[in-house]
């Protein structure tokens, strides 16, 4: 990964949480990623692939305030951005992965359930066990709190 931003993790102020060109970028730049790093004893940023859950509302945070990512569907073509718009326009109402995969006709269920996951995180969005509104199965399910 190049970098292009960074800011301290919240969840251990010797880590980073850093976005920038992908490491599997094709030259053009256009692949972005995040990274968790951290340190080793020489001052060094480590390699890494493993992500800390409890830094993931953070690293969405900011993705979001750098501008890789909105949470807006009028803004965002985004398979995040999708996902997040199609449950605040149907706010309150739960859906499950399959359900939300089905509406916004993404190829695979698991792209709608990457999404769900890291949104949980958020006080926007509640995430639990219950009836999805569209095929009644009782299952897990998200919701968006926004008015």
């Amino acid at each position: 990964m190049r970098p292009a931003f960074s800011e301290p993790a919240q969840n251990d102020p010797a880590c980073e949480i850093r976005l920038g060109v992908a490491s599997w970028d094709d030259g053009s730049g256009i692949s972005q990623s995040v990274k968790y790093t951290w340190f080793d004893k020489n001052g060094k940023a480590a390699r890494g692939g493993e992500f800390p859950v409890e830094a993931l509302p953070q690293a969405l945070d900011f993705a979001i305030r750098k501008g890789y990512v909105s949470l807006s569907l009028e803004d965002d073509a985004s398979i995040p951005g999708q996902v997040s718009g199609f449950l605040r326009k149907h706010s309150g109402i739960a859906f499950c992965d399959d359900c939300i995969q089905k509406n916004l006709s993404l190829k695979r269920r698991q792209q709608a359930q990457r999404v769900t996951g890291a949104l949980a995180q958020t006080k926007e969005f509640i995430r639990e066990k219950g009836a999805c509104s569209e095929c009644k199965v009782d299952k897990l399910v998200i919701k968006s709190t926004s008015k």
